[in-house]
């Protein structure tokens, strides 16, 4: 199976991902919710719009 470019999107684009980049620099209360604002208001539209 290929992995296609909306598959690598969807992976780059997690907001689990995101919230591991942000954990290294804010503490993990504060890197929770800035990662469940960016799933609400980055990650859910995008992936709406593209997929």
């Amino acid at each position: 199976m290929d992995t296609t470019l909306k598959d690598r999107i969807r992976h780059y684009l997690n907001p689990l991902h995101v919230f591991c980049g942000i954990k290294r620099v804010f503490s993990k209360e504060n890197a929770l919710r800035a990662a469940r604002l960016y799933e609400k208001l980055v990650f859910r539209p995008v992936v709406t719009l593209l997929f």
